[in-house]
């Protein structure tokens, strides 16, 4: 079975290499997805929100709990350029902090 993100609010689907992290499929397709920290889980940026599928990723290691909080663990977030494909089914994952590129002007 193919590994599949999908990303709301834009409704968009990538098919992900094995151990593909949420980040790296979202910037393939072209959603800008902030990452202030370069993918060092020392900053929260990057959170997305489980929406199906969390058994399919990665667990989530000590450091990127630390940041998450239990708080937020307990909401199925995660952070994007931590939380890697694991299994074999789709993910859905909302990103609440998507940024358009600014339009051009004439």
């Amino acid at each position: 079975m193919v590994k599949m993100i999908t990303f709301l609010p834009k409704g968009k689907r990538i098919a992900v290499k094995p151990r593909e992290s949420i980040l790296d499929a979202a910037l393939e397709i072209g959603l800008r997805l902030r990452h202030v920290c370069d993918r060092k889980a020392s900053c929260t940026t990057c959170k997305v929100l489980v929406e199906t599928g969390m058994e399919h990723l990665s667990p989530m290691e000590k450091k990127e709990a630390e940041m998450l909080g239990e708080g937020r663990i307990a909401q199925n977030i995660r952070l994007s350029c931590q939380a890697r494909l694991t299994g074999t089914g789709s993910v859905t994952v909302v990103i609440p902090n998507l940024y358009e590129a600014p339009k051009a002007t004439a």
